[in-house]
This record gives C-alpha cells, sequence and structure tokens, in this order.
C-alpha cells in the first residue's frame, strides 16, 4: 500500500500506523493484535494503541492497558508498517 493513501481499517494489518481522517492532531495509531473483546453492544476484533506507548519502555502486559478498540470501517490515512523490510 502507498504512503498517504485513504483506506479504511478493515485493510490494515497488525504492525500498519496511520491516523485518522478526521483527526485535526493526526495522532499516529499502530495496528495491534489482542484477543476479540465482546461487551453488550458489539464484538470488538481490531485494536490500535498510539505509537509513543508502543515505543515507550513500558512491559508488554502495561502497554495492553492502553490498547483501545476500533471499528473496520474507519476511515485511516495509511502511513506505513513495520514489518516491512528495511534497505
Amino acid at each position: 500500500m502507498e504512503r498517504n493513501t485513504i483506506t479504511t481499517v478493515a485493510n490494515l494489518k497488525p504492525g500498519d500506523r496511520f491516523f485518522k481522517v478526521n483527526d485535526k492532531n493526526k495522532k499516529v495509531l499502530q495496528i495491534v493484535e489482542h484477543a476479540p473483546k465482546k461487551t453488550h453492544f458489539r464484538t470488538y476484533k481490531i485494536f490500535c494503541c498510539l505509537v509513543q506507548i508502543i515505543e515507550g519502555r513500558l512491559t508488554p502486559t502495561a502497554k495492553e492497558g492502553y490498547y483501545s478498540p476500533i471499528l473496520k470501517d474507519t476511515q485511516v490515512v495509511y502511513l506505513r508498517s513495520t514489518s516491512e523490510v528495511k534497505i
């Protein structure tokens, strides 16, 4: 996927970085793997976290407290993937 492409969260995979289309502050988020969370209203299967928290020096269990669910039809701007081969 090309940088600065408008897409939906459903097209992203774990490790992809993005920001929401309507976010005026352009906070960079990253898709993370997490077990599905079922609430009274819906089941969340996709989770994201702020990049500053991921790159910080928190333990993996502490990071999970900052994971937030995101709907798969949310429009986002794709930035890059952390799993790509860097030359």
